[in-house]
Order: C-alpha cells, then sequence, then structure tokens
C-alpha cells in the first residue's frame, strides 16, 4: 500500500526481484484508506489483524480509520519521536515489533 503510483510500485517491486513476498501491491490513485479496506477484503481477515507500517502522517490515519494496527517508521523528514505508538528506525527495530503484535 503505497502513495506512489501503482504501476511504479509493481515496477519496482519486479526490478528488485520482491514479487514472491507479495500477493498484492496497491497504490495511487486509490486512497491509503480504501487500499487498506481492499487488502482486508481480499485476505477477509478483520482489520485488528492488520499491521499498518509507514513513516507518514496518511500512514497513521489510514490505520486509525480502519482499526489495524501501526508501526511508524522514524525517519528524518517525520521527525517522529516518542510517538503514541510503535516506532522503528531500521529493519533489526522492525521485526521484533511485528513480532511481538
Amino acid at each position: 500500500n503505497s502513495a506512489t503510483p501503482e504501476y511504479g510500485v509493481r515496477d519496482t517491486i519486479e526490478r528488485l526481484d520482491l514479487a514472491q513476498f507479495f500477493t498484492g501491491v496497491l497504490g495511487k490513485p486509490a486512497s491509503k484508506e480504501k487500499n487498506l479496506k481492499t487488502i482486508i477484503a481480499r485476505e477477509q481477515i478483520g482489520a485488528e489483524s492488520v499491521i499498518m507500517i509507514g513513516n507518514g502522517e496518511d500512514d497513521r490515519r489510514a490505520a486509525e480509520q480502519l482499526g489495524t494496527r501501526f508501526i511508524g517508521i522514524a525517519d528524518a523528514f517525520n521527525n517522529w519521536h516518542k510517538m503514541p505508538f510503535p516506532l522503528a528506525s531500521n529493519w533489526e527495530e522492525l521485526i521484533p515489533l511485528v513480532q511481538s503484535m
């Protein structure tokens, strides 16, 4: 689920040989909220089973609106520090957070 146009995300995933790790790729023109709804419906799971991982306020807001869990990725652009949600700044921090949920 990306704010990047869907065709660009698909192209990048294929170029990086990551397609085997995804059952679907969603992006613009649909909103993050709409894409999350699509994922929930397609996978036939409850929103509480989904973990949205993102580095933007639109990611956090989409997770909140749909009732999914959220892990923020802290970076130089969002300046997230001591937020009311779990934060990671790299893969080594992210993996244990996901496993703990």
